[in-house]
């Protein structure tokens, strides 16, 4: 797992830097990107509720502030957090961030007494993948939910009772688009 890790931010890194170097990336001002505030996208993870949306605010070029609401298959489902950009006038910004808010679901077909929805911290990596022919970017993360005890525990119970369970993943990931105001 650290190893794939690892790969993901160097590659993150390395594909950021390339692009700040390709020529005709070559430009006397900083992208128009970088000069936005405010953001809203939509998409299908963690940070965005489910599938839902996410508004992020940044305070400064290199800090994002954001909350996330959508649908998680069994309810509504939110997040809020901080995100850090490492390099945010690149056209392949990576970054880091925190959040707390949902970050698991148990749903059991024919039972819902056991069905429920799990909050805790999670962190991530990811990238912005900026549009040069509009204002907005792609966002694609990696992200590890820190699960409760709790959930764990369900999640065994309910195996042993012989619920058919998908497994429970380590890490899970976000895409979505978001568009700048």
């Amino acid at each position: 797992m650290k190893k794939y890790l690892v790969f993901f931010i160097a590659a993150f890194i390395s594909a950021a830097a390339y692009s700040q170097n390709v020529p005709g990336n070559q430009q006397s001002e900083p992208p128009k990107h970088a000069e936005s505030k405010l953001n809203l996208g939509f998409g299908i993870g963690l940070d965005y509720g489910g599938i839902g949306g996410r508004l992020a605010f940044s305070p400064d070029k290199h800090i994002d502030i954001f909350g996330g609401a959508g649908y998680n298959f069994l309810g509504a489902g939110f997040n809020a957090g901080l995100a850090y950009k490492f390099l945010p006038e690149s056209f392949i910004c990576p970054y880091i961030s925190a959040m707390y808010g949902y970050n698991g679901v148990i749903k059991v077909t024919n039972a819902a007494e056991y069905n429920q929805t799990y909050y805790g911290p999670s962190f991530s990596i990811g990238g912005q993948f900026w549009s040069h022919r509009m204002p907005g970017f792609f966002n694609l993360e990696l992200v590890i939910p820190v699960r409760s005890s709790e959930m764990h525990d369900d999640y065994n119970k309910l195996k042993n009772l012989g619920a058919s369970m998908s497994a429970l993943l380590p890490v899970a990931f976000s895409v979505g688009f978001h568009f700048l105001f």
